[in-house]
């Protein structure tokens, strides 16, 4: 993963204003594109994991694998700018096989998607709007994993990588029992991209390589815990050099790091009776 990190870089701030509208997420019909397109990641109730799309999941009456359950613990993820790609794929594998149900609204699945970045230059921040888009997905995401009856409703965490930590950062709407932010450092250059919008006493876990190419620029500089003085449970891992992870934009698929964030996730869950 080193070297998909190493390829990723070169994020940066387009000048321009953008109008109060412009942030909004579009359309309803779109944003529920979003979701009924999405993934759906379930434990197979042996260690493994069963992958479909929404739509398949809900038209087939929504319910879980035999032997599995009967409620679960929830994660709505968030993709990055690229869309669903390994590293999302991946990372609902670790957790669904770890016991979570796992959603993942695709954004890409909007018929009106203008490219928030390219990747192969790379480049970043190409759609600034695309920020309020993706809060009203997750929002979406949120409200329709409340409607199955097995999804323990005090147990839904949201979490998200690059973009999706973005979004997951910057989210206000429904409590969740915590946040994972991952791959961003939460200073920027656009106002509404800074900083953490979480409430006060809601957990955040914030995880980032401190030379993340994607984020070169001195704009960037710093990290969540800048803004996590308030935040009676905020955590925010940085990776500095020689640790490997230091300019690594994912960081899930080292076991260390799924130890820290199944550490996060155990100790905010709510027990079952």
């Amino acid at each position: 993963m080193a070297g998909l990190a190493s390829a990723l870089m070169g994020v940066t701030f387009a000048p321009g204003t953008a109008a109060a509208n412009d942030f909004e997420g579009g359309p309803q019909e779109e944003i529920d594109r979003t979701w009924t397109n999405g993934l759906v990641y379930l434990p197979d109730g042996d260690g493994g994991h069963i992958k479909q799309t929404i739509s398949a999941f809900e038209a087939a009456g929504a319910t879980l694998p035999e032997g599995v359950g009967p409620t679960l613990p929830t994660i709505v993820q968030l993709h990055g700018c690229d869309g669903l790609g390994s590293v999302p794929k991946r990372s609902a594998i670790i957790f669904s096989s770890a016991g979570y149900a796992v959603f993942l609204p695709d954004s890409f699945a909007r018929e009106h998607k203008p490219t928030s970045c390219n990747p192969l230059i790379p480049r970043g921040s190409l759609h600034r709007e695309v920020l309020g888009w993706r809060q009203a997905e997750a929002d979406n995401a949120l409200t329709n994993v409340r409607k199955f009856d097995w999804v323990q409703p005090e147990n839904i965490f949201m979490a998200g990588h690059s973009e999706g930590a973005i979004t997951t950062a910057t989210y206000v709407g429904q409590p969740v029992a915590g946040r994972i932010i991952e791959g961003w450092p939460c200073h920027a250059g656009w106002e509404e991209y800074i900083g953490l919008n979480s409430p006060k006493d809601e957990p955040v876990l914030a995880l980032y390589g401190e030379n993340d190419p994607w984020f070169p620029d001195p704009i960037f500089d710093g990290h969540c815990g800048d803004f996590m003085d308030e935040h009676t449970q905020g955590t925010s891992v940085v990776y500095t050099s020689p640790d490997r992870l230091h300019d690594d934009h994912y960081l899930l698929y080292v076991k260390k790091v799924q130890d820290i964030v199944f550490a996060f996730l155990d100790e905010h869950k709510t027990p079952q009776q």
